[in-house]
């Protein structure tokens, strides 16, 4: 089978590090796998070599274009660069000729002229299907709808998050929904692979009431994550600590959904403990840091390394507010490692409350607090708890059962579309015969 993926980045982030893990999984079952990016990410661990092409308007400007573009309104430019891309994005799947096309997340794209407009263009060639790893294939803008109920019935101005990445003037939010739900009327084939069962409501719940939704979670290459000594990788990590061992992971930890001011929170109500917090990802955890013990990992793309951390740590601290299916918690639970989590998303798919983690009771600093305290309490109880734990991820898990699904799931789109030709080319030869017959 050959799968041309659709991409913004290759592994820049949580979307497109799930991706490439499966698409190196399917690579491995004998599979071609062809990426389109609009920006390559040349110093991230790859697996398995995949050939790629770059999407971007700037590859087809020329001095004259340039000229031009500089005098056009936003709007215009903005019209413009989608259409260089979409020509570049035809020759690219006359030359493929894929036999599916699969999107992923494209939104950190638009700015490169992308647009869902390319979904139409895919649809042309073979069938379609977009992983949904956060709401954006389905809200006017917003990559999570934070309780907001607009995309249900139409986003518009009254966006209370358009300030907010992936920001979008609040006059344009009406036309992009109605763009989307007029792409979404246009492809009634186009199927939807949701990482969460959560994700999969929110979906049915919006654009994508009338197309098929799947559900495959996020998988991993077990084998990169191990179960390690944790006096070792605490030795390795140069951290020294009386109390518990705490660690918390983010892409950036100024983004707000991603919990900072509430892990802040949690820290402050567990001094008692005296926790050491270990600290991976990039931007600075918001408010007083002041007393607390940190110790700054940096933003570590490794695997090796992140594995090392989660086997030092006696318990994962994940302050999200908005989650989808976290690459962090699976990452966790294959090193053995528990986690305390708020319930959102698809926390709890991953997290069994009571058995591999816990769950909050509350979205607050002292519900989190008081998860952490009960993972610690669980830890002392069971002492095999780690390996247990590391068990159950291997049978849920593993990339390879993931690729499996994806590869079953194509070939369930490639029949449906072999058969709807053959149907629809029945029915032209039926009325031709009719005609004739006259």
């Amino acid at each position: 089978m050959n799968i041309l993926v659709v991409s913004d980045f290759e592994t820049k982030g949580g979307a497109a590090i799930a991706t490439r893990r499966i698409s190196d999984a399917i690579v491995k079952l004998g599979h071609s796998v062809h990426y389109a990016v609009c920006r390559t990410d040349a110093d991230c661990e790859k697996s398995t070599p995949l050939q790629t092409d770059v999407l971007h308007w700037r590859s087809e400007s020329s001095i004259l274009r340039g000229l031009t573009r500089k005098f056009l309104p936003p709007q215009g430019r903005k019209a413009s660069d989608e259409r260089v891309v979409e020509r570049s994005f035809t020759r690219l799947l006359e030359r493929v000729r894929p036999d599916v096309v699969n999107f992923s997340n494209i939104h950190n794209a638009v700015s490169a002229g992308w647009s869902d407009g390319l979904l139409p263009i895919a649809s042309r060639f073979a069938p379609v299907c977009w992983t949904l790893h956060d709401m954006w294939s389905f809200t006017g803008r917003c990559a999570y709808a934070h309780g907001c109920e607009r995309f249900v019935t139409g986003c518009n101005a009254q966006c209370p998050t358009a300030g907010e990445y992936p920001a979008m003037q609040p006059e344009l939010i009406a036309p992009a929904w109605l763009r989307r739900q007029a792409v979404f009327a246009q492809l009634p084939e186009l199927a939807a692979i949701a990482v969460s069962g959560w994700m999969a409501a929110e979906a049915k719940r919006g654009l994508w009431c009338d197309h098929e939704v799947k559900v495959i979670h996020n998988g991993l290459p077990l084998e990169r994550y191990e179960l390690l000594d944790a006096a070792a990788c605490r030795t390795e990590l140069g951290v020294q600590s009386s109390g518990p061992v705490l660690l918390a992971v983010a892409m950036d930890w100024r983004s707000p959904h991603k919990g900072g001011a509430l892990l802040v929170e949690a820290m402050r109500a567990m001094e008692s403990h005296k926790p050491t917090l270990l600290l991976l990802g990039g931007g600075e955890l918001p408010g007083d840091l002041t007393g607390l013990r940190l110790v700054k990992l940096g933003l570590q793309s490794q695997e090796r390394f992140k594995a090392v951390a989660m086997s030092a740590a006696d318990c994962l601290v994940h302050p999200a507010t908005a989650e989808n299916f976290s690459n962090v918690l699976v990452e966790a639970a294959a090193c053995g490692l528990l986690a305390a989590v708020f319930g959102v998303g698809g926390n709890a798919e991953i997290v069994a409350d009571g058995r591999t983690g816990c769950i909050a009771g509350a979205v607050t600093g002292a519900g989190l607090a008081a998860a952490v305290e009960r993972t610690l309490t669980m830890a002392q109880a069971e002492p095999g708890l780690r390996q247990r734990i590391r068990a159950e991820a291997e049978g849920r898990f593993a990339v390879k059962l993931q690729a499996e699904r994806y590869i079953a799931f194509y070939r369930q789109l490639i029949d449906r579309r072999s058969n709807l030709q053959g149907v629809a080319g029945a029915a032209i030869v039926g009325v031709k015969a009719e005609t004739g017959h006259r």
